[in-house]
């Protein structure tokens, strides 16, 4: 028969997402095997783990949202402020930032640079402020947008320039320019605007009264008897 205090152990990690709360989890686990030297990073109430958690996201979203609008001084000083070490799941999301505050004096430069193409210039400059999930999709979403064989050449040139001028901004987003560079006309993805003037006009075509679909009829027919003659 379990205790009173594994039965709440239980309750409280069925409540949580191992994911997110990992050193919650390894905090209540630790204090129902009742080790006294509890390491600093798990030996925070579960409760206050997740407040300070919440808080820690909410300043790295609002970091996120405003990041091209917060003076520079201002964006060190909330990186420098933030504290991960009990929440080893938002480091990689701190770090990041964190990198990324130090190359945004580049940001100009880049954007003015001779050749740059500025429509690979202004996606690289959203994703690299948002929040992983939102990254992905906008680097789906730009690989999308290139139609033709001419945009194409143009962003692979922008790749070419970031890799060659500015290789600290190149290692901010290195697995996406590479793909970017190892694109060909042939792998480029159809145009949905496309499939979608294809839809309409087939459908339009589908609505014709019946009278102009035996009038084609007809003519098809006259041309077949015509040719067999």
């Amino acid at each position: 028969m379990i205790s009173q205090q594994e039965r709440e152990y239980l309750k409280a990690t069925l409540r949580m997402n191992p994911i997110f709360e990992s050193g919650e989890c390894l905090a209540l686990r630790r204090s129902l095997l009742r080790k006294d030297q509890l390491n600093g990073a798990y030996a925070i109430d579960a409760d206050d783990r997740r407040k300070q958690r919440d808080s820690l996201r909410d300043q790295i979203q609002s970091i996120q949202q405003d990041f091209w609008k917060l003076p520079l001084d201002q964006l060190e000083e909330m990186i420098q402020a933030m504290d991960t070490a009990n929440f080893p799941e938002l480091r990689p999301i701190v770090n990041r930032l964190r990198k990324v505050v130090e190359s945004r004096v580049e940001f100009p430069k880049l954007g003015q640079f001779q050749g740059m193409d500025m429509g690979l210039f202004n996606a690289f400059k959203a994703i690299v402020a948002l929040p992983p999930g939102e990254a992905v999709r906008a680097r789906s979403q730009f690989i999308r947008s290139i139609q033709d064989k001419k945009r194409l050449k143009s962003v692979q040139n922008g790749v070419l320039l970031i890799q060659k001028e500015f290789p600290q901004l190149m290692e901010l987003e290195k697995d996406w320019f590479t793909s970017l560079s190892k694109l060909t006309s042939g792998s480029l993805p159809a145009s949905s605007a496309g499939l979608d003037s294809i839809k309409i006009a087939f459908a339009s075509i589908l609505e014709l009264p019946w009278y102009t679909w035996w009038i084609a009829a007809m003519v098809i027919k006259w041309i077949l008897v015509s040719t067999m003659r």
